[in-house]
């Protein structure tokens, strides 16, 4: 199948895809119609399409604690912020990043789960569906998962906890990646107007 056909079974099949898969096609195919792709992204919309016409398990979600009102976290900062963005990490160090999709995507205002990296790159974990539910990547191993299952159990049931721990561990907020700075910013952990964004006390944690 040359480049043509595989641009055109993506084109007709992209709807099949879920998470990161739909949104790399989805900017990959927008980009095509711009200003073209490297030799790279045309390896990786190859790819794409032949997952677009692969035979696709029926999405495993989880009931888990919380999920909800980190939602809710993110439709609240989406009021202010167009990209709303959480930067997390996991024990060892290792980035967390939760964005809200957009209202052009597939699932628009569910909570992607990543590493925060490129399409062709990047890790995603999963998502946060609408209703509260955490729907995993079924090719991350079962402890990856459980470890960030872990992390967003926490952030659900005490945000202002998790953001502060991220702050005074990091030295910059966990919700605008700034630096840290002032007395009471570094105290707390997260700046004011990221607090007043996400609907969180600025007070010392």
């Amino acid at each position: 199948m040359n480049s043509y056909d595989k641009v055109k079974t993506l084109q007709e099949n992209i709807g099949h895809l879920t998470g990161r898969d739909f949104d790399a096609a989805t900017s990959l195919l927008n980009q095509l119609d711009q200003r073209g792709l490297t030799e790279k992204q045309q390896s990786y919309l190859a790819a794409l399409a032949d997952r677009s016409v692969a035979p696709a398990a029926p999405a495993k979600t989880l009931e888990i604690n919380g999920m909800s009102a980190v939602v809710e976290l993110f439709d609240l900062a989406a009021e202010n912020l167009k990209f709303p963005k959480t930067r997390l990490a996991f024990a060892n160090g290792d980035p967390l990043v939760l964005s809200r999709a957009s209202t052009r995507a597939r699932l628009p205002g569910t909570v992607n789960v990543t590493d925060g990296g490129s399409y062709e790159s990047g890790t995603w974990y999963g998502r946060i569906t609408r209703d509260g539910k955490f729907e995993p990547n079924r090719r991350i191993a079962p402890d990856q998962i459980a470890a960030a299952v872990e992390i967003l159990t926490e952030l659900g049931a005490d945000p202002e906890a998790v953001a502060a721990s991220y702050g005074k561990r990091f030295g910059n907020c966990c919700f605008c990646n700034r630096d840290l700075t002032d007395a009471r910013s570094t105290e707390v952990g997260y700046g004011p107007t990221c607090a007043d964004h996400f609907g969180l006390a600025w007070g010392v944690k």
